[in-house]
């Protein structure tokens, strides 16, 4: 699964790489399209991989983060 990001510049793309040594499995595969001078990473090509539990806790803290600013949102709709 692919997600494009900055202006759709960084694409993300999360898979489980099963040629991956045990037990960091999960890739998280990073490339940047963005001229230079906008770079974020050194290369434009980058994988992080994370082992099962830090994966699940990376999506844990993202859902945690969303379930907050959705209740800020229904507590201020006004400020969008």
């Amino acid at each position: 699964m692919s997600i494009l990001l900055l202006d759709e510049s960084l694409r993300m793309t999360v898979f489980y790489d099963r040629n991956a040594p045990r037990p960091a499995e999960i890739c998280l595969y990073l490339e940047e399209t963005c001229p230079p001078e906008e770079k974020l990473l050194q290369e434009s090509e980058s994988a992080l991989y994370l082992t099962p539990g830090q994966a699940r806790a990376l999506a844990d803290e993202l859902l945690q983060a969303l379930q907050e600013r959705e209740r800020y949102r229904a507590l201020s709709p006004e400020e969008g």
